[in-house]
């Protein structure tokens, strides 16, 4: 860990607190997961005559994922959403590296495809683009969420034929609809998948 801010504690590093846990019931974690495991980092470097801000620290943690595990799922306490973050791989191992304010935390778990318990999805929105003559259909949702991007050929419909399936890696999501170029009429919808 580092001190960023210098101002406070002479600049040395202040003391960081790292704990962790489970769901107390099981059942939040959803009948494909089970014994899902939170984080939470708490920048304990305060000062009494000082502002948070004074009392920056840039703390690193460094983990070894399983094969085909990259990243987190970690609580953004601006928006109340949950943001997935791929982590880069320094030295063999991925590195979470976060910048916290005296006193402030970060809540996260690691990213496995199962539901943050307690937080509502955003459903996703989708917008489109035409670029060379291919579709790009925009999803827009929260970063982690399952969805299936589906197309009919009118509305209303009964008959969707399922374009994708995807843990959406990002927000905005582009795809590519190689398929719609020879179609006069085209209706897409994504639906969450739990």
């Amino acid at each position: 860990m580092t001190n960023k801010a210098g101002v406070k504690n002479n600049g040395q590093p202040g003391d960081v607190i790292i704990s962790w846990f489970k769901l107390l019931d099981e059942s939040f974690d959803g009948p494909n997961y089970t014994n899902e495991i939170y984080v939470m980092v708490v920048n304990g470097l305060t000062d009494p005559t000082g502002r948070a801000v004074d009392c920056l620290q840039e703390i690193k943690l460094n983990f070894a994922f399983p094969s085909g595990s990259t990243g987190v799922d970690m609580l953004d306490p601006a928006s109340g959403q949950v943001q997935t973050q791929t982590l880069p791989i320094v030295n063999n191992r991925r590195q979470l590296v976060l910048n916290l304010n005296g006193g402030d935390a970060a809540l996260f778990k690691f990213s496995d495809g199962a539901p943050f318990v307690g937080i509502t999805p955003i459903p996703a929105r989708l917008d489109f683009q035409t670029q060379g003559g291919a579709l790009s259909v925009r999803i827009q949702g929260a970063a982690g969420s399952r969805c299936q991007l589906e197309a009919a050929p009118s509305l209303p419909s009964t008959n969707w034929t399922t374009l994708t399936n995807l843990l959406l890696p990002s927000s905005p999501y582009v795809f590519q609809d190689t398929t719609s170029s020879n179609l006069s009429t085209r209706f897409y919808r994504v639906v969450g998948v739990p």
